[in-house]
């Protein structure tokens, strides 16, 4: 019984997946990835996964994030 959050072409990623990526993240919201890039140099998107270059997004975080409309 796992909860899953939804992307905009109805496939679900299970929040079991421990992050996702700022591609995933754009489909999720609707919006491109540079809007993603820019929520996240504003800290306005919580579980923020640096690792050098690359960036990923704590799953569980987002979907509160996403249900909530807040990084709160």
């Amino acid at each position: 019984m796992h909860e899953k959050c939804t992307d905009s072409i109805s496939k679900p990623f299970p929040c079991e997946q421990f992050t996702i990526t700022v591609s995933q993240a754009a489909k999720a919201l609707q919006c491109s990835e540079r809007t993603v890039w820019s929520l996240i140099e504003q800290r306005k998107i919580p579980g923020v996964i640096r690792m050098g270059r690359i960036v990923r997004i704590h799953t569980e975080q987002f979907c509160d994030f996403v249900k909530n409309g807040t990084d709160g």
